[in-house]
């Protein structure tokens, strides 16, 4: 047992290669299911929060371009990310908070990885996570980032040979989600290949 127990301990895994399948062209999007208080009121997603701890139990509607009336976010820059996103000059943007039925990245075994955002614009698919900078080179943070990219090579291949957009994976800092930049210049900063 203290054998065994030890050997589960050290192990490493490392995915062999991944298998690439195409179910079907388009499927609706089914977004997040997120559990919060039956009274818990639809907040702005542009007004600040003061209390940031409470986040996550927060409702946030009033967006025009999110494909669900009402979000949950997990932090801060995710909010802020969303009115980036709202606030595009690119008329085209169209975003999303996916859940696992949306897009399936396994990142370990039979572990599935859920992005914090799909992201359309005139020119791109994003897929994006917004992390705390102290948490960027986690191995669970940069194993998922590689899915994601393998994801995105094969998801090109497809695109490529029936004329749709590239997909992009942006790893994007909390900090660096501010009023003043663009989807753009976080592509240009962020994006991981």
């Amino acid at each position: 047992a203290h054998i065994a127990s030890h050997l589960r301990a050290h192990r490493h895994e490392a995915p062999a290669g991944y298998v690439a399948v195409v179910s079907q062209g388009w499927s609706k999007p089914e977004g997040r299911t997120r559990t919060v208080a039956r009274d818990e009121p639809i907040a702005s997603y542009r007004e600040p929060v003061e209390n940031k701890s409470r986040i996550r139990q927060m409702r946030f509607g009033g967006m025009a371009r999110c494909l669900f009336p009402e979000v949950q976010f997990e932090s801060d820059g995710e909010r802020r990310f969303a009115m980036l996103l709202e606030d595009s000059l690119d008329t085209a943007t169209r975003w999303f908070r996916p859940g696992k039925a949306d897009i399936r990245i396994y990142w370990h075994a039979d572990r599935q990885y859920q992005p914090d955002f799909i992201v359309e614009t005139s020119t791109h698919r994003l897929i994006v996570e917004i992390k705390d900078p102290g948490q960027l080179e986690d191995d669970e943070v940069q194993a998922k980032a590689r899915a994601a990219v393998e994801w995105c090579r094969h998801a090109n291949a497809h695109a490529a040979a029936h004329g749709g957009k590239p997909w992009r994976y942006l790893l994007i800092p909390d900090e660096a989600v501010m009023y003043t930049v663009t989807i753009d210049g976080l592509m240009a900063q962020f994006v991981a290949d």
